[in-house]
């Protein structure tokens, strides 16, 4: 048999000249002195059987691995010596090109114990051949012959690889389009179920801006001065309580009602002991949307205005408003309702919907100083947020403010966008009605794209 492969590679011959061997003689056995068996080098003749002529092979196959005998000493007592003890170095110490499997059939044709080598030469022959077959040698195991069959097929076990990948990415592809399409559909309910509770807000602000008695007593008070202040407060009250107009908040209900004066200035206020009355507010976002440009607005439009931080009570609220006309067309007031931001609107209970919030454009106006705010973009924070716990004075949201891509007030028509799934969440914006509110839903992508961390977000129309 011709073993080829490249542990062989530059080793000289493993036979040697005479010359070069020295011939052992002993009670008529005779040998060559590196390659005789442990048992015989100690003179247990008794043992000597098949086993001394598989050592023999064995020695042989070494010095064709590593280009020297398995035991040479100075002497022939020396190597006697050494080949009873049986130390010897393994052939990959010697050359690395060796593999494990040959090392292995060369050292158990070199155990020590007879016993412990090959039966016979065929069973020597079987080994040598499956290993040049590329398959596993010694005990059985499925691990192995598994493992072994792999390396005699690569290009089936790619082929298989590349198949596996395909359908999992094919996979992969098909449960982020079906995330998509889910997170997609939990934005736009949820920004219709925020449409709905707003406008049964601002129904109820309508009917108050629009209510009789407090046109003919704005119409009235023009000639008066001052203002009849308590008597238009007077009117909401009543007006709100008796028919409760606003009771439908719930726990998070529409902390006051106040009109403004054509010239910005609070004329009434539905909450008691107010500290506003008189002062400005022209520069806030629920006056100017009807100035200017926002004058050109529906005769009866009822504006969801920026959120604003009150300087009553240092809370940050939603406003609603509208303006109230007389009989002949004449502009007397603007009426804004507003409510403090929160988990709740009206039925909309926001604790119920983990990973969403929605979120308002900020009205960062001075009153006192008579700034108005920046023109868009504008900065966002969460005025619906089921991990709101309410707000003091002296908390600006600086952690839960949002900064929202411009596309939003650029594009008036804009409905909705959503985040690109790669950076380990699923992020989609879709806008509430013809408001500046926005509602926004995050799902965690499909492994292994939960994984990645989370950057900047990109959104993708």
């Amino acid at each position: 048999m011709k073993l080829r492969s490249p542990e062989f590679e530059g080793i000289a011959d493993s036979t040697q000249s005479a010359a070069d061997s020295e011939t052992f003689e002993r009670a008529g056995i005779v040998g060559t002195l590196p390659y005789l068996s442990p048992e015989m080098a100690a003179g247990r003749w008794s043992d000597v059987s098949t086993a001394s002529d598989i050592y023999g092979l064995g020695a042989i196959l070494y010095t064709m691995l590593t280009g020297r005998e398995p035991y040479r000493g100075e002497d022939l007592d020396e190597t006697l010596a050494l080949i009873v003890r049986g130390e010897l170095t393994p052939p990959r110490a010697i050359n690395s090109k060796v593999d494990r499997e040959l090392e292995a059939i060369c050292l158990r044709c070199l155990a020590l114990d007879p016993a412990d080598r090959y039966g016979s030469a065929d069973a020597l022959a079987y080994e040598l051949r499956r290993r040049l077959e590329g398959r596993p040698t010694g005990p059985p195991s499925a691990v192995r012959e598994a493992w072994f069959w792999a390396k005699r097929h690569p290009f089936r076990i790619a082929a298989a690889g590349f198949a596996f990948l395909l359908i999992w990415v094919l996979g992969l592809a098909a449960k982020v389009s079906e995330f998509r399409v889910e997170n997609k559909g939990r934005a736009e309910r949820l920004a219709n179920q925020v449409e709905s509770e707003l406008r049964l807000i601002r129904g109820a602000t309508k009917l108050l801006a629009n209510d009789p008695r407090l046109r003919a007593e704005l119409a009235a008070s023009e000639s008066r001065e001052p203002p009849r202040r308590e008597v238009v407060e007077d009117l909401l009250r009543k007006r709100i309580e008796g028919e409760n107009l606003f009771g439908i908040a719930g726990e998070n209900p529409l902390v006051n009602v106040f009109v403004i004066q054509p010239d910005g200035v609070l004329l009434a206020d539905t909450l008691p002991g107010s500290i506003s009355i008189g002062r400005n507010f022209r520069v806030r976002d629920y006056f100017q949307a009807f100035q200017g440009v926002g004058a050109a607005r529906p005769r009866g439009e009822v504006y969801v205005a920026r959120s604003f931080r009150s300087v009553k009570d240092g809370r940050y609220k939603i406003a609603v408003s509208t303006r109230i006309w007389s009989e002949g067309g004449d502009l007397l007031g603007i009426l804004v309702a507003n409510v403090p931001i929160g988990p709740r609107l009206i039925a909309l209970d926001m604790s119920r919907e983990p990973e969403a919030v929605v979120l308002g454009p900020l009205d960062r106006s001075d009153p006192s100083g008579d700034r108005p705010d920046p023109k868009p973009p504008w900065e966002y924070i969460a005025v619906l947020d089921p991990r709101y716990l309410g707000l003091a004075a002296d908390q600006p949201l600086e952690d839960r403010r949002r900064s929202m891509i411009p596309d939003f007030e650029g594009d008036p028509r804009l409905r909705h966008v959503a985040s690109d799934p790669w950076w380990g969440s699923l992020v989609d914006l879709h806008r509430v009605g013809d408001t500046h509110l926005i509602v926004e839903t995050t799902r965690r992508a499909p492994w292994p794209l939960s994984w990645l961390p989370n950057s900047p977000r990109e959104f993708a129309p």
